[in-house]
């Protein structure tokens, strides 16, 4: 399967004035930022599409709580993830939410990655 490649801030990406596309692993790690950045029921197309942003607006970061739904999110993906950890952190000066986590893709391949969450 083929989507559209988005950028840094999640918008079309265009070469040359040609939209550019991507798929594989590549398309699945792409999926996973769009959910964890996406809050549940914003799309109005599928509402159960991304996470519970209310969950990680707290005044006190409950991290298991926020691993709860990053793994809900992951899983939401069209691959099949392990995930083998996810770790927090959180600039509360700039509400920005860090989740790292390592997962390995079906075929046994790994996966690290961090994602930036503005709360």
């Amino acid at each position: 399967m083929n989507s559209f490649l988005l950028d840094k801030k999640g918008d079309l990406k265009k070469v040359n004035g040609d939209f550019q596309f991507i798929s594989g692993k590549d398309e699945v790690v792409q999926q996973i930022k769009q959910i964890l950045k996406t809050n549940k029921g914003e799309w109005f197309r599928n509402e159960d599409y991304g996470i519970s942003y209310e969950n990680l607006q707290q005044r006190h970061i409950n991290e298991d709580l926020v691993k709860d739904v990053v793994r809900d999110g992951i899983s939401q993906c069209s691959e099949d993830i392990t995930i083998e950890s996810i770790e927090i952190g959180y600039k509360k000066e700039y509400r920005l939410l860090y989740v790292e986590f390592k997962a390995y893709f079906s075929d046994g391949e790994r996966y690290d990655n961090t994602i930036e969450l503005d709360l």
